[in-house]
């Protein structure tokens, strides 16, 4: 459909045009050019050649916590609007838009600036400080809370052993290199977004399709980490908890189901090797789709998951954190 719009607008000479992706890919406007333009040069070579030179593509980051709806949601919305909206949705105060500073016409930057956008010569740092800082920080609270039987993300950082392991997984491991500006203040911001207790963000809902999230949130922190011999316990308690959480009941017994494409082999591994850490450790991280080819053969990234699955084994995850975080 793009494509044809692009046809239709060199056909009318009417002139270069910008298009602003505000998906959740990273890189997205030049995946959306790519695909643009390959397409074209099946139809015609100028046309392809057009999109290239007079198309813009600026890549973009959106940044909203959005749970699922709800049914207490939607009553909410419909008392507060007078009217049944069947897609309300409730978020959070905060939102950012960071979005490339490349326009067919340049005067589109300060039009955005001008209303609160973030506009950049370089997405790419603070993307990555989203995804390893919000997405990463937020797979491992809601792993570790569906295993100790908590509802929501709030939920988790209202316990004082979980808010300061957080903390400590984000500033000791996760923002190390990250070139994001003011991290600390975007770091503070995030456990204050997470504390939030009107959002209802379910940890069940964070936790679907973590096999598919997980090889984007943490490797990249983890081996940042290894490489420079800097401390990975915290992303290792994080991967543990996804491993007891893979067992599909909570510290409470209570049954829950795991919405993942590899359901079934991942709770076939959790309870063959529910009572052995070693094992579940070699089984996990010799998931390479998850974890890549360099991670489950680093001998102290091993080492440190397995001791971790070990005392969440022997103690649960609410005494493994607090004896992380020393709180």
């Amino acid at each position: 459909m793009l494509v044809e719009g692009f046809a239709a607008r060199r056909a009318a000479d009417a002139g270069a045009i910008t298009v602003a992706s505000c998906d959740n890919l990273n890189d997205n406007g030049r995946k959306l050019q790519a695909l643009c333009v390959d397409h074209a040069q099946q139809v015609d070579d100028s046309l392809a050649e057009w999109i290239h030179t007079r198309c813009f593509f600026p890549n973009s980051m959106v940044d909203r916590i959005v749970p699922a709806a709800t049914t207490e949601r939607l009553h909410e919305a419909a008392e507060a609007l007078g009217v049944t909206d069947r897609c309300a949705l409730g978020t959070e105060g905060f939102w950012e838009w960071v979005i490339e500073n490349h326009f067919a016409d340049p005067s589109d930057a300060a039009v955005l600036a001008g209303v609160g956008v973030k506009v950049v010569t370089e997405v790419q740092p603070f993307e990555q400080a989203k995804l390893c800082m919000l997405n990463g920080s937020h797979s491992a609270l809601a792993c570790i809370g569906a295993v100790m039987g908590l509802t929501t993300i709030s939920d988790c950082v209202a316990k004082p052993n979980i808010r300061a392991y957080v903390h400590a997984l984000i500033t000791k491991e996760i923002m190390l290199g990250l070139a994001r500006p003011h991290i600390a203040d975007y770091r503070d911001a995030l456990i204050a977004r997470f504390a939030n207790p009107t959002l209802k963000h379910s940890v069940h809902q964070i936790t679907t399709d973590n096999s598919l999230k997980i090889p984007q949130r943490w490797p990249p922190s983890i081996k940042a980490q290894l490489s420079r011999g800097g401390e990975v316990d915290h992303l290792a308690l994080a991967a543990a908890a996804w491993m007891r959480y893979c067992l599909g009941e909570d510290e409470q017994g209570k049954a829950y189901v795991l919405k993942d494409p590899n359901s079934a082999k991942l709770k076939a591994t959790a309870l063959l090797h529910r009572h052995d850490a070693c094992a579940a450790v070699k089984a996990f991280l010799g998931m390479h789709a998850i974890w890549g080819n360099e991670l489950p053969n680093d001998a102290i990234w091993t080492s440190r998951v397995t001791h971790w699955l070990q005392r969440v084994q022997a103690i649960g995850l609410g005494q493994a954190t607090a004896e992380l975080s020393g709180s």
